[in-house]
């Protein structure tokens, strides 16, 4: 039997979209959650540019409702298309076109959003600046992906997961700020190419060997937890730089952390002196 087989990356993800009704106000789509007085900022088709300011709240029908929320792919554009499947052919495969946000150069987020969604800023190619207010607690994974624009970035006290590839391929990137609140680091920094140092706080728990894979240029990572986090995966050595990069740790843990994984796979492991 034929089959035919299309990969649509998006599928589950706008298939329940396009059921929810959708707002347009100001040039932005909301999801208003009626019960509750809630808004998240939605995905579009639209082109949008420049400097993009979300309200605290937005008002629809008379009633005002409070914007909570930045949804998955809220800023990730989608350009989607269909084909003519020709007779005979057995398989298919295609997937999305994106123009990535081209144009927005700036985001303003209010104290009223407390979640940024999955794939939220993705391929925000002109993206030079964002602030996430100290009001998030919660960023979804591959949320900064691709920002290649992006030159730094302070994650806000209280967020506590640095998802996989949050920050994949931002490859301006020349300093990431975490905050204490962070207990655990997916593969969340590969292929920040220009990332020279990073300081990992004090109370991190688990982090991926691969975290920061293809930063070619890390030279000093600073982990201050004394209890030494666990890692998890292994690391591909032809895309891991820390073998050439020192790891700075408390005095009291070094000999633990030269021999735990991925922590004594780094080139030097030595005393902190900050």
């Amino acid at each position: 039997m034929k089959r035919i087989l299309f990969l649509l990356s998006f599928c589950l993800f706008f298939t329940a979209n396009m059921q929810a009704e959708t707002v347009i106000i100001d040039g932005l789509n909301y999801i208003l959650d009626e019960e509750a007085k809630t808004a998240s900022v939605t995905w579009t088709l639209d082109h949008l540019s420049g400097n993009i300011v979300i309200p605290d709240n937005v008002s629809y029908s008379g009633v005002i409702y409070s914007v909570t929320s930045i949804g998955d792919h809220a800023f990730d554009y989608f350009y989607r298309f269909f084909v003519n499947i020709p007779e005979g052919e057995e398989e298919i495969w295609f997937e999305d076109f994106r123009m990535a946000g081209t144009g927005i150069t700036g985001i303003v987020i209010p104290e009223s959003v407390t979640s940024i969604g999955r794939s939220a800023f993705a391929s925000c190619s002109d993206l030079t600046s964002i602030t996430i207010p100290s009001s998030v607690t919660s960023i979804g994974n591959s949320a900064f992906s691709d920002c290649t624009s992006l030159t730094g970035i302070t994650v806000p006290e209280g967020v506590t997961v640095i998802e996989d590839d949050t920050f994949n391929n931002c490859n301006r990137l020349t300093y990431i700020v975490l905050p204490g609140s962070v207990t655990t680091i997916g593969r969340a920094f590969n292929t920040c190419s220009n990332l020279t140092s990073i300081n990992i706080p004090k109370g991190i728990r688990q982090i991926n060997a691969q975290a920061f894979d293809s930063c070619w240029r890390l030279q000093d990572v600073f982990c201050y937890a004394e209890a030494v986090p666990n890692g998890v995966n292994k690391i591909t050595v032809d895309c891991s730089p820390i073998f050439k990069a020192t790891l700075h740790v408390p005095a009291s843990a070094i000999d633990k952390y030269k021999t735990t994984y991925p922590w004594n796979q780094f080139g030097q492991i030595i005393p902190m002196t900050r």
